[in-house]
């Protein structure tokens, strides 16, 4: 190990805190094959060999002579990259070819990854690395393999059983709603340890770990919203954060994630439009949903692509039809849909919207003939919460959530009328769970999951990676070719108005300004299933 350091241990005083020998070890952990992850007390995942259609793109590191406190005897003439310091008499870490690969051993890029140890950031030293590639992610199960075990255990579950897959539970009624007891999921279904299955553990959303309870506040890392993510143009930094928020999501005993949102925009108004990918492109969020959905189901927490579809707005969201022609769907909506089922997601979620005057979670044509027959789709289909408000189980649903629509969903009726359709859904969840490799990695079971619950899973490397990518998403503020009428001599921009200094909201409602109504959003984290501070 010392032989891949520039220095010996004791030159080198500065280097030696808990955190940066935990980073070093980690490099030394990657160059033999492992991919560091938190260790909240479940199994680590491994690495693979890098895939032939792996992204890689350039690296914008400046060269490490630009900085005002380089001097020509910094770092070993080996050096590729260096973590610099502002500081004149501070040591800077300068990592040889064999430890500066294109990534951090944190999968993290390396400017992020030295800001998370306190140095100012990196830069290139002498030619430097100039290729930055995606993380090495663990390979998945196939689809073909995930099925087949799938089927295997379900020779061994009763009906009882099966349909316990099929409809949520946890949610207690009260006088005026329900009401989600303490240390739940949003989501849950049962586990069944004397088979090896786990309970599905299922939380908001795709912008981070909602903290659903006020105690919760500010043990998850907030961050940008995805619409600012898509702002950023760039699939590997929006896998870094999947890669991230997976590993909160785990931290937190959760096992699969509401998200990704891919809706393309076509209400500017729209209440969600700052938890969807696309933005208005569908170009733009395939290509970031399939990276989002690699980077969160590597760590063993399963995704959920929403909302299908056409669920354009919010306002009467349970009663809006939306009409849409076949042309105009496969070319402008569909397409984040594909490259979600294309990265293998495992689970879909209908929307509350009508399409074509019926509820898309009773649609037979979207679901069955379009989602799971035409594009292929071979996971679970979830409705949203309460989403079901006609005959659904026939026409191609697999899981009611929360598990309150019993009678048109998963009436004895249904289930002694038609066997074959319980077995079905049933394969689809397992075939799903098996696939991400949640027999193996999920942690706790509600109701015994407060442990996991009130655990702080940020990082310094999170909350680096947070800034970069808020700062990635700026593009308007680049002023290339001066565009915008401000001088070189400008150092400070004031920002002025109610937006400057907005509170965030509590999420339980408490702050919200309009009585107790959770789904009011503040500036910066949004509103409803998607806010969190």
């Amino acid at each position: 190990l010392e032989s891949c350091f520039p220095c010996q241990f004791n030159d080198c005083p500065n280097l030696l805190s808990a955190s940066s020998m935990s980073w070093l070890l980690a490099t030394f952990s990657a160059l033999v094959g492992a991919v560091p992850a938190p260790n909240f007390g479940v199994s680590v995942w491994q690495s693979h060999a890098p895939e032939p259609n792996e992204l890689v793109v350039a690296v914008d590191l400046d060269l490490c002579s630009n900085k005002a406190t380089f001097t020509n005897n910094r770092c070993p003439s080996d050096t590729r990259v260096a973590c610099w310091s502002s500081n004149s008499t501070a040591d800077w870490w300068c990592l040889g070819k064999a430890m500066a690969g294109p990534r951090a051993a944190s999968g993290l890029p390396w400017d992020v990854a030295c800001a998370a140890e306190s140095y100012a950031g990196a830069c290139a030293y002498g030619t430097g690395a100039r290729e930055r590639h995606s993380p090495l992610l663990p390979k998945l199960l196939s689809w073909e393999d995930a099925i087949s075990m799938a089927e295997a255990t379900l020779k061994l579950m009763s009906q009882e059983k099966k349909t316990s897959l099929l409809q949520g539970t946890g949610w207690e009624p009260t006088k005026w709603w329900f009401d989600l007891p303490k240390y739940f999921y949003v989501g849950n279904t049962p586990a069944m340890p004397e088979i090896g299955l786990p309970s599905l553990n299922m939380q908001d959303a795709t912008d981070g770990f909602r903290t659903y309870w006020t105690e919760l506040s500010g043990t998850v890392t907030v961050w940008p919203s995805i619409l600012a993510m898509a702002a950023t143009w760039d699939p590997i930094a929006v896998q870094d954060f999947a890669v991230a928020v997976g590993q909160e999501f785990r931290g937190k005993g959760a096992n699969v994630i509401l998200g990704p949102g891919v809706q393309v925009q076509r209400v500017a108004r729209n209440g969600r439009s700052f938890e969807y990918f696309a933005g208005d492109d569908p170009y733009l969020g395939s290509e970031l949903t399939r990276a989002y959905v690699k980077g969160v189901q590597s760590q063993g927490v399963l995704g959920i692509v929403k909302h299908w579809v056409f669920n354009s707005q919010e306002t009467r969201r349970g009663e809006e039809n939306s009409v849409v022609d076949n042309k105009t769907a496969h070319e402008l909506y569909f397409p984040p849909f594909v490259a979600a089922i294309e990265a293998g997601v495992g689970g879909a979620m209908c929307s509350y919207n009508k399409v074509d005057g019926q509820y898309s979670c009773s649609n037979s044509y979207i679901l069955n003939d379009v989602l799971k027959g035409e594009l292929g789709f071979q996971g679970f289909v979830q409705s949203d919460w309460w989403a079901v408000h006609e005959p659904s189980f026939v026409q191609g649903l697999d899981q009611e959530m929360p598990g309150q629509a019993t009678e048109l969903f998963l009436s004895p009726s249904n289930t002694s009328q038609h066997p074959q359709r319980v077995d079905e859904a049933a394969t689809r969840i397992l075939a799903a769970m098996y696939k991400v490799n949640l027999h193996e990695t999920s942690s706790c079971s509600p109701p015994n999951c407060s442990e996991w619950f009130v655990r702080n899973v940020t990082t310094s490397s999170h909350k680096a990676l947070t800034k970069s990518l808020a700062t990635d998403s700026i593009v308007l503020l680049k002023n290339e070719e001066s565009l915008l009428p401000i001088s070189k001599s400008v150092k400070k921009i004031a920002i002025i108005g109610s937006v400057a200094d907005s509170e965030s909201y509590d999420p339980a409602g408490a702050t919200q300004g309009l009585g107790l109504q959770w789904w009011s959003g503040d500036y910066y984290s949004g509103g409803g299933s998607g806010h969190l501070t």
